[in-house]
């Protein structure tokens, strides 16, 4: 899905604005979006808004995970539309952050699905690392980490 994406604006502020036209792979059988392909797309980009925020040990890419992703589903999208995937940080701390996405059309006019995505900051595991842009900032990986099992990944 990243790949059809195309990022058309990014501010320091912590705003990432994304276009796409809603690919059939994200549709359900009526050829609308599905809730869970909307799901995706919002998790995806609102993820991104944070990146211009990161700093030494904070909001490094792939180091937070989601604590809670509420979405609305305002209007029918269908198959082939395209739409604006606007994402931008209400607020964001050392460890959470609340992140607003809206898939909308280009104009701004109609609104499909709204989200609040809550962020909790868990700094990078070890293995994730290689994926982390240079230079690496001096990050630390998190050691921390621990699956539902109860065992730390290292």
């Amino acid at each position: 899905m990243m790949q059809d994406l195309k990022l058309i604006d990014a501010r320091p502020e912590g705003r990432a604005v994304w276009e796409i036209t809603i690919p059939r792979y994200l549709c359900n059988l009526n050829g609308s979006l599905h809730g869970g392909g909307a799901a995706l797309l919002l998790d995806m980009c609102t993820m991104s808004a944070l990146g211009p925020l990161a700093s030494d040990k904070r909001w490094v890419f792939l180091g937070g995970v989601t604590r809670s992703l509420s979405l609305s589903y305002l209007r029918d999208c269908a198959e082939g539309t395209p739409v604006i995937v606007d994402s931008y940080v209400l607020q964001a701390g050392r460890t959470m952050a609340l992140i607003r996405g809206e898939i909308k059309s280009p104009d701004g006019k109609i609104f499909y699905t709204v989200a609040d995505h809550h962020k909790v900051n868990l700094g990078p595991q070890l293995a994730m690392l290689e994926f982390e842009p240079e230079p690496k900032g001096g990050l630390e990986p998190n050691t921390h980490f621990v699956l539902g099992g109860g065992k730390a990944m290292l």
